[in-house]
């Protein structure tokens, strides 16, 4: 891969800059877009997720570094120690460079459509009957859903919401400069066909950016340029303390409408302009330069990805992955109740590969099940539509003591949560809103059963979200397990919820902001202490606390040998000698989002896995409620080892993140496509 960076590098040589390393992995993602092994129309997702990506690293990632420097002007970046003024210049710079990639990614793959004769013309292109049948198309069905204005003193200038695409026109009538916008509404496809015959399209936004002449026909235009700004998405939470729940969804909804009006921080635009039209339209958004970007790649790319994949859908079944359909474990028996499964063994699914319904079934059982007395479950994300909320609320309205505890701050969620947690409320269900100044982002649920006078227990957790949609698309783990300790551990865990506290009361469970990083730090300190005889394998998402980077630093110089398999942001430098020089870190990116988060530590009779949430990120580790369960099931903790040990082996899709963040092919004695291979052989 090509490296594009000057790596930001602290001082000692330890560690990478967080951003940069994110960009890297995002640079990976783009990879897959020029990948001929995916098929013509996945490629184009791919290119749609590192843009999307993109503008999330922007709202969310720089908005808080603005945020930052707003407080501090000062500030530096906490693991390489630079000023983070200087740093956030890097990073736009960086962005450009990246950009540029995106636009021949982007070419590629329109170069590669016409092999199956699809093709997205440019307006200028056009013969002239298809011109006359786009202009004919605009007057009748573009035209009149547009909302086109006049900046002056009678109209002033409008708010622009964030990654909303406008047409700017620099116009000019009676030798008076002024500005004319025309907002390209959501509601409009990003393509239309122009021929029955064949598979040609154009984009609707080109097409209004052209035809803005008969809009504006009484004024003469002299620059045109398609625009979009981004907005920092950042919410800070914690501005004040809320006293009750009804206030915390009172603020949650305020700050949704706070986040529309926030500073600008980004705008694209499509056409390069004079420097007096391109400093107008900064200066309006209060820009520094070095905040634009000029580029070629559509604004709504995600939209145009679907409205090719649904176009084209029955065209070629060489241009989609054929259809995956998650498979119920051959090891259940359907019929049987799941409720008396687990609690005769443990059960782990295995997602995508794995159906979610094993899992749905037992809170659907426990909805009606005369032993159950409650079922209490952490929610962070969850789909549009959502059976697990028909069960949880089935049981409620059965009598049962329903608590779910809704993170309402889970980004980018916040209205969807919002929504669920009242239609919850309104059947009966207790309802609670996470801890003040931490996010809670566990998950697991925990059903209490009561028979013979005996208290039983069946406790799940899991590294992703209850989610009926992703859960097809992400890869995690979900264990489900009676063992009646864990089970006190998670009652423990639900009743400090409650009670707004946090303690250290746990002998199974791994419980952040607590206990789990100090548990995870004093596991490698013990595989430090067996020299070359150590044996740490991770795989989560992302590596940037402190804390971890030094025991791993010194884990390694003892002769530990150190597997990360990490998705996207390693803030340590693999294989750096005289730092980390057994440590090794691989990213696998593949048609489904590595999500699942394994803890392993040692080998043989000494070996502890653990399953969770959390990643090694301090937001992780130090400011979220996070969970890990032990693994005790001796043929579970083969079957997880077994997985992440050919995972280690994937040279189709896995790549070595070297010590300047760049991620590299390598040649494996035995490689493996692992998510082909577990696609094929899960049962």
């Amino acid at each position: 891969m090509n490296r594009y960076l000057n790596p930001i590098i602290r001082s000692d040589g330890l560690m990478i800059n967080r951003d940069q390393s994110w960009l890297q992995f995002n640079l990976r993602v783009l990879s897959e877009a020029n990948d001929p092994h995916h098929p013509l129309l996945e490629r184009f997702r791919f290119l749609s997720i590192s843009s999307n990506n993109l503008d999330e690293f922007f709202m969310i990632r720089m908005g808080s570094l603005y945020d930052i420097l707003s407080l501090k002007k000062d500030a530096v970046d906490a693991r390489t120690l630079i000023p983070l003024q200087q740093m956030v210049k890097t990073l736009y710079k960086d962005v450009d460079h990246f950009m540029v990639k995106m636009e021949d990614a982007y070419q590629n793959l329109l170069n590669e459509m016409q092999e199956f004769k699809i093709k997205i013309v440019d307006i200028h292109d056009l013969s002239g009957e298809e011109k006359n049948f786009v202009k004919e198309y605009f007057q009748k069905r573009i035209k009149p859903f547009l909302s086109p204005q006049v900046i002056d003193a009678n109209h002033p200038f409008p708010h622009i919401l964030s990654k909303t695409i406008h047409v700017g026109l620099k116009l000019q009538k009676k030798d008076k400069d002024m500005l004319g916008l025309i907002p390209i509404p959501n509601t409009l496809a990003a393509l239309i066909r122009i021929s029955k015959h064949d598979y040609h399209y154009v984009r609707i936004d080109q097409l209004i950016l052209h035809e803005a002449d008969q809009i504006f026909n009484m004024y003469q235009i002299d620059e045109r340029t398609l625009f979009t700004i981004t907005r920092n998405a950042d919410l800070n939470y914690y501005d004040e303390v809320i006293d009750d729940a009804t206030n915390t969804r009172i603020k949650v909804k305020q700050l949704l409408n706070q986040r529309k009006l926030q500073q600008a921080i980004r705008i694209e635009l499509s056409h390069t302009l004079s420097d007096g039209f391109f400093s107008y339209l900064i200066d309006r958004f209060e820009l520094k330069k070095y905040q634009s970007t000029i580029h070629k790649v559509p604004m709504r790319i995600e939209s145009l990805r679907e409205f090719l994949a649904s176009e084209l859908k029955n065209y070629s079944p060489d241009l989609l992955y054929t259809p995956y359909q998650p498979k119920w474990p051959n090891l259940l028996d359907r019929s049987a109740s799941m409720i008396d499964t687990v609690l005769s063994e443990d059960i782990l699914l295995h997602f995508p590969y794995q159906s979610m319904d094993p899992f749905l079934k037992l809170i659907k059982e426990a909805a009606d099940h005369p032993d159950v007395a409650s079922i209490k479950i952490t929610i962070y994300r969850l789909a549009k539509t959502a059976k697990l909320i028909e069960y949880l609320s089935r049981a409620a309205e059965n009598g049962k003591d329903v608590v779910v505890v809704i993170e309402l701050r889970a980004r980018f969620d916040e209205q969807n949560n919002i929504d669920w947690s009242e239609r919850l409320e309104q059947a009966g269900c207790k309802i609670m809103y996470g801890l003040d100044y931490f996010k809670v982002h566990s998950k697991i649920c925990l059903i209490t059963m009561v028979k013979d006078k005996e208290v039983r227990y069946i406790t799940q957790v899991g590294s992703g979200n209850y989610n009926e949609r992703t859960v097809e698309q992400y890869e995690d783990y979900s264990l489900m397990t009676s063992h009646q300790d864990i089970g006190e551990d998670a009652l423990n865990f639900f009743q400090q919820l409650l009670m707004n506290v946090q303690e250290d009361v746990y002998k199974h469970l791994l419980v952040s902001p607590n206990l789990l990083k100090k548990q995870i730090l004093s596991y490698i300190d013990r595989e430090k202490a067996k020299g070359d005889q150590g044996f740490i394998m991770m795989k989560i998402n992302a590596i940037t606390d402190v804390d971890f980077i030094q025991k791993i630093h010194e884990a390694s110089l003892a002769g530990v040998t150190i597997r990360l398999l990490v998705r996207s942001i390693c803030c340590i430098r693999p294989l750096v000698e005289g730092l980390t020089p057994t440590v090794h870190a691989k990213s696998i990116v593949g048609r489904f989002l590595e999500h699942s988060r394994v803890y392993i530590f040692g080998q043989g009779d000494e070996q502890n896995i653990y399953l969770g949430s959390a990643d090694m990120m301090t937001r992780n580790t130090e400011r979220r409620v996070e969970v890990a369960i032990p693994v005790y099931d001796p043929n579970i903790k083969k079957r997880i080892v077994n997985i992440l040990e050919m995972s280690w082996h994937d040279a189709f899709k896995g790549k070595m993140i070297q010590s300047d963040g760049t991620h590299a092919s390598y040649i494996d004695e035995h490689p493996i496509h692992i998510q082909e291979y577990l696609m094929q052989n899960t049962h």
